[in-house]
């Protein structure tokens, strides 16, 4: 949500963070979740979404909206690197085609991975972990020209 929310007044805010920006330089997103009405349609997360947001869908539908990033891309939100797995049971891997594909219609650098097979959080072990740090330091050394 940062990256398509940078700048927008309604999360500014006030307070303790008013003078630190909000934008990011990159965004590196592993297992992204970007729409919450697939996640309901699915059927997945729907307690922690729940309790996240404190209400259902049916009670507050504009809440799932304002927290589907797919919906709100825009061509100032930052590069983006996302990797996700084909056998993630939380998160299904096509919302990650989705914003990517998102990204790209708005002229975004956007790089996509998709790991075949791989669960939710499977980069947490060895040899995932080291796959996706090297793959997450081609992008990063990439876009800051190091």
């Amino acid at each position: 949500m940062i990256a398509t929310a940078a700048g927008v007044e309604a999360y500014e805010g006030e307070g303790g963070h008013v003078g630190f920006p909000s934008h990011a330089n990159c965004v590196v997103i592993f297992n992204g979740e970007f729409d919450m009405w697939d996640l309901v349609e699915r059927g997945s997360l729907i307690g922690a979404m729940r309790q996240f947001i404190g209400a259902t869908p049916e009670e507050v539908p504009e809440k799932y909206d304002e927290l589907s990033s797919v919906q709100h891309v825009h061509a100032d939100v930052p590069p983006t690197l996302q990797m996700h797995g084909t056998q993630d049971t939380c998160v299904s891997h096509e919302q990650a085609i989705a914003y990517h594909e998102a990204l790209q219609s708005q002229g975004v650098h956007s790089e996509l991975e998709i790991y075949e097979g791989k669960p939710h959080a499977w980069f947490n072990k060895e040899p995932d972990r080291s796959i996706t740090y090297d793959r997450m330091e081609r992008f990063l050394k990439g876009q800051f020209g190091i």
